[in-house]
C-alpha cells in the first residue's frame, strides 16, 4: 500500500499502541484507530495473524451496535481466510470485500485512496463462501502429515467453552470456542480418529478411531486414561453415558460394543446389523442403546442384555448417524437418502420425515431441551429443524467444500446456543442459533437474482442467491411465502398466470416446483447436468422449460413431473427460455451468440436467430407471439420476426452488457436492463425511448407490470419497503402516460473487490466456476 500512515510502526507499536490509548482513556481516538483500513491491513500484515488485532476491540467495554462491533465480527468470521494472505496487497484486497460482502456498517470504516492496490476484481455474484448471519467463526485444521484435513466428528464441552475435534491425521484436537484458539492435541492413535465422545460433567473425552481402538483422555490435563481394544475393523462412532462410566461404539465389523471407561472392559457385544456400523447413540437413563447402519436400518438395543427390541426401517440408503431425545422419548436418523427421520422410541413408528438436504446427511444431534434438530450433510449446509413438526427452521451456509464429502459432523452446546460444524475443507465452524432464523426475516433476501410476476400483477416471485425464493404480495408489499430446499444459488424462477405453480431454477443442477397458495414443495426435477439459468411455465400451466450451463433445455410435464424431451442444439450455455403466449413455441438465449426457436410440442427446432456479435442472455416474447427480443452482451436489444426469423429492429443506446428484456402487456414497449446501471423503455414500433429510468445498480433480470391494474402508486410506494431491499428488488415508477413499472432482479453494488482466489487455497473446481461467472460479466 502506497502513503500508508503506519509504515514506520515496530512491533511492538502494534501490539500496545490501542492498550496505551485505552489506559488514558483516549477512547476517541482509539475508536478512529480501530476503524482506519491501514490500521487493520497493516497490523494483521507485520504480526502476522488476525487475533491480535481482534483482542483490541475488547479494550471498549461496551460495542453494542457500533460501527466496531461489525468490523470486529467481520474480522472474525473470516480470520480464518484473512490469515492465508501472504502479502500485503492480498490481504488489503481480501479485507476490503470481506468488509463490503458483510453488510452492517463498511461506509464507517475509513479507506484512503491509496489504502486499495490496483486493479482489482469486481465479483458479478456474492462470494462462493457468503455466510449465514449465525456464522460466529471458522477453525481451519491444517495437518503436516495429511493434505486434507478432515473434521470427522466434533463435540462441544458441558460448559460449552471447549471444542473437540477428531481428525483424519490421527489426533484430536481442543479448541476455546469463545477466541478459536487451538488448546493442545491429543496424540496415541495410529489411524484416523473417526469419532469423539466428552462425558456430561467434562471430565473425560473418548475417541474412536480407524486403527479399532478407542481411547478415553483427561479432559483437563489431556493425558491418556486408558485404550479399550476389541473390535476387529474401524471403529466409526462412540458414545457416553451421561456419567461418563458407561460408553459404547461401532464399528464397521458389523457389532456395537459396551465398556466400562474405567478399565477399558468390554461387557456387551451386540451383533445383528448386515453391513458396517455409522453411529451409535445411548439414552439418558442407560436403558438402551441406538445403532446406524449401511444397511438402511436402525436398531434399539437393552443395554443390558444386548437384545434387540426394535428396528427402524424405511430409509432407501444407509444410515449414517443417529441421535436420542433427552427424555428418551424419540429417535432421529440421518441417511445417504438426503433425508432426516424422527422415530417413536415407544411404538416404533415412523413420526415425520425432514427433507430439504439435496445431498446424502451424514450426521445429526439434538437439542438439549429436545425442541431442535441439527443435520450435516453432503450439500454444504448445516439446516435446523423443529423436532416437535419436522419443519425447517433456518439453512446454514458458508462451508464450501468444493468436493465430494461436505459436511461430515455436527453437535449442539448443552445450554443450545452453539452449534458446530465439520467439514471435509479443513474447517469447523461455529454458529450461533440464536441467529439461526435473521436470513429469513420479513427484509427480503440476502441478493435478489430473478423475479417473476402472475397474470394479474398481484403476486411477486423473487429468487436469491442465498438459496430461496420469496413470494411478495404487490399490495401491501410483504413477504407472503420463504420457500428454502435448494443448495446454491436460485438463479431463476416463474409463476403461473394464475399464481397456483411457483417454480424455481438453481445452480444445484434440479428445479423445484412449488405450490403458489401454501409454499409447498410438489416435487424436485432432477436431469440437467449443469446449473440451471431460467425457466418459464406455459400459459396453460402445464408445461415447465428449463434452460442450463449443460447446453439443453428439458421440457418437463407439470402434471406427472416427467421429463418430455431435451432440446439439444446451442453450442454453448443456455442463459434464458421463454414461452410462447399461445403455448405453441419456445425461444432461448445462448451464450453461443445466438437464439434458437423450437416446437413445444415436438421439439424440432425450427430456426436460428443470428446477429448479435456477443453472448445472448435474455429473450421474450411479444404479447401477441409475433415478435421476439433479445438481449445481448454487446449492449443491443434485437426484435425479430417469429415467422420469418428476419431481425425488424435493433435497440442501441445502452453502453454496457443488456441483461434482460420484457413487453408490456399490450405490447406497445419494451423494457431493458443493463450493466451500465440503466432501465431504459423503447417504443416497440419505432425503438425510440420515451421514458428512460436509473436504477442503483446493474439489473439482471426484469418484468412489467400494468400498473393500470395494480395501482401505480399502491405498487411503487409499497412494494419492497424494507431498508436496503429496495436497492435489490425495484420498482421503478412510471413515467407520465408510460402505464407501466419495471420490476427488475439482480442489482448489484459496483465496486466490490474480490480477493486473489488462486492464493487463498480455493479448489480448481471453485475457480472453474468463477471463471466462467467472469467471462460472463466482461462486456466484449
Amino acid at each position: 500500500m502506497m502513503s500508508n500512515p503506519y509504515a514506520g510502526f515496530d512491533e511492538y507499536g502494534f501490539r500496545h499502541l490501542p492498550r496505551h490509548l485505552a489506559r488514558r482513556e483516549r477512547f476517541a481516538l482509539l475508536t478512529s484507530l480501530l476503524l482506519d483500513f491501514d490500521w487493520l491491513v497493516t497490523k494483521m500484515y507485520e504480526l502476522g495473524a488476525t487475533h491480535p488485532l481482534i483482542d483490541d476491540y475488547s479494550l471498549i467495554s461496551s460495542l453494542g451496535g457500533s460501527a466496531l462491533a461489525f468490523v470486529r465480527r467481520a474480522l472474525v468470521q473470516n480470520s480464518h481466510i484473512l490469515d492465508l494472505c501472504e502479502e500485503v496487497e492480498e490481504l488489503a484486497n481480501t479485507l476490503h470485500t470481506r468488509l463490503l460482502t458483510a453488510g452492517g456498517r463498511a461506509e464507517s470504516v475509513t479507506i484512503r485512496p491509496a489504502s486499495l492496490p490496483r486493479p482489482y476484481i469486481v465479483p458479478f455474484h456474492p462470494l462462493p463462501d457468503a455466510s449465514h448471519p449465525a456464522h460466529v467463526r471458522t477453525l481451519a485444521m491444517h495437518s503436516p502429515t495429511v493434505p486434507q484435513e478432515l473434521v470427522n466428528d466434533c463435540a462441544i464441552s458441558p460448559d460449552g467453552q471447549t471444542i473437540v475435534t477428531a481428525l483424519r491425521d490421527a489426533t484430536l484436537k481442543l479448541w476455546d470456542a469463545a477466541t478459536g484458539a487451538e488448546l493442545c492435541t491429543l496424540s496415541g492413535h495410529e489411524k484416523a480418529v473417526l469419532g469423539c465422545a466428552i462425558s456430561s460433567d467434562g471430565r473425560v473425552i473418548l475417541s474412536a478411531s480407524a486403527d479399532c481402538t478407542l481411547m478415553a483422555w483427561d479432559a483437563a490435563t489431556g493425558a491418556k486414561v486408558g485404550t479399550l481394544q476389541g473390535h476387529s475393523d474401524a471403529v466409526n462412532a462412540c458414545a457416553m453415558s451421561p456419567d461418563g462410566t458407561l460408553a459404547v461404539s461401532a464399528s464397521a465389523d458389523q457389532t456395537l460394543r459396551v465398556w466400562k471407561v474405567r478399565g477399558g472392559e468390554a461387557i456387551l457385544t451386540i451383533g445383528g446389523h448386515v453391513d458396517a456400523i455409522n453411529g451409535c447413540a445411548i439414552d439418558a437413563a442407560e436403558a438402551f442403546v441406538v445403532s446406524a447402519s449401511s444397511d438402511r436400518t436402525l436398531r434399539l438395543w437393552d443395554v443390558m442384555t444386548g437384545i434387540e427390541r426394535l428396528r427402524f426401517a424405511g430409509h432407501t440408503d444407509s444410515v449414517n448417524d443417529c441421535a436420542i431425545s433427552p427424555n428418551g422419548d424419540f429417535i432421529v436418523s440421518a441417511s445417504g437418502d438426503h433425508s432426516l427421520k424422527i422415530w417413536d422410541v415407544a411404538t416404533g413408528a415412523e413420526r415425520a420425515t425432514l427433507r430439504g438436504h439435496t445431498g446424502g446427511v451424514n450426521a445429526c444431534a439434538i437439542s438439549p431441551d429436545g425442541q431442535l434438530i441439527i443435520s450435516a450433510s453432503v450439500d454444504d449446509t448445516l439446516r435446523v429443524w423443529h423436532a416437535s413438526t419436522g419443519a425447517e427452521r433456518a439453512m446454514l451456509v458458508g462451508h464450501r467444500s468444493w468436493s465430494q464429502g461436505g459436511l461430515i459432523s455436527c453437535a449442539i452446546s448443552q445450554d443450545g446456543t452453539l452449534a458446530v460444524s465439520g467439514s471435509v475443507d479443513d474447517t469447523l465452524t461455529i454458529w450461533d442459533l440464536t441467529r439461526c432464523d435473521e436470513l429469513f426475516s420479513a427484509s427480503g433476501h440476502a441478493s435478489v437474482w430473478d423475479c417473476a410476476a402472475d397474470g394479474s400483477g398481484s403476486l411477486l416471485v423473487t429468487s436469491s442467491t442465498d438459496g430461496t425464493v420469496q413470494v411478495w404480495d404487490m399490495g401491501n408489499g410483504q413477504v407472503r411465502l420463504t420457500l428454502t430446499g435448494h443448495h446454491g444459488s436460485v438463479d431463476g424462477c416463474a409463476a403461473s398466470r394464475d399464481g397456483s405453480t411457483v417454480v424455481s431454477a438453481s445452480e444445484d443442477e434440479t428445479l423445484k416446483v412449488w405450490d403458489g397458495a401454501t409454499g409447498a414443495e410438489r416435487f424436485t426435477l432432477v436431469g440437467h447436468t449443469g446449473r440451471v439459468n431460467g425457466c418459464d411455465i406455459s400459459p396453460g400451466g402445464t408445461t415447465l422449460v428449463s434452460a442450463s450451463d449443460d447446453r439443453t433445455l428439458k421440457v418437463w410435464d407439470l402434471a406427472t413431473a416427467m421429463e418430455r424431451f431435451t432440446l439439444t442444439g446451442h453450442r454453448e450455455d443456455v442463459m434464458d427460455c421463454a414461452i410462447s403466449p399461445d403455448g405453441r413455441l419456445v425461444v432461448s438465449a445462448s451464450l453461443d451468440d445466438t437464439l434458437c426457436i423450437w416446437d413445444l410440442a415436438t421439439g424440432a427446432k425450427l430456426m436460428v436467430l443470428e446477429d448479435h456479435i456477443a453472448d445472448v442472455v435474455g429473450c421474450a416474447f411479444s404479447p401477441d407471439g409475433m415478435r421476439v427480443t433479445s438481449a445481448s452482451c454487446d449492449a443491443t436489444l434485437n426484435v425479430w420476426d417469429v415467422q420469418t426469423g428476419d431481425l425488424m429492429l435493433r435497440l442501441e443506446g445502452h453502453t454496457n452488457w443488456v441483461n434482460g428484456c420484457a413487453w408490456s402487456p399490450d405490447g406497445s414497449l419494451i423494457a431493458s436492463v443493463s450493466n451500465d446501471h440503466t432501465a431504459r423503455i423503447w417504443d416497440a414500433r419505432g425503438g425510440s425511448t420515451p421514458c428512460y429510468a436509473s436504477s442503483e445498480g446493474r439489473a439482471q433480470r426484469l418484468h412489467l407490470v400494468d400498473v393500470r391494474r395494480v395501482g401505480r402508486r399502491r405498487v411503487a410506494r409499497r412494494l419492497l419497503p424494507a431498508p436496503g431491499v429496495v436497492k435489490q428488488v425495484q420498482a421503478l415508477p412510471a413515467e407520465p402516460g408510460c402505464g407501466f413499472i419495471i420490476l427488475t432482479g439482480g442489482a448489484r453494488d459496483p465496486g466490490r473487490p474480490v480477493p486473489r482466489l488462486a492464493e487463498l487455497g480455493y479448489h480448481e473446481r471453485a475457480l472453474t466456476a468463477l471463471e466462467k461467472l467472469s467471462r460472463r460479466t466482461q462486456c466484449p
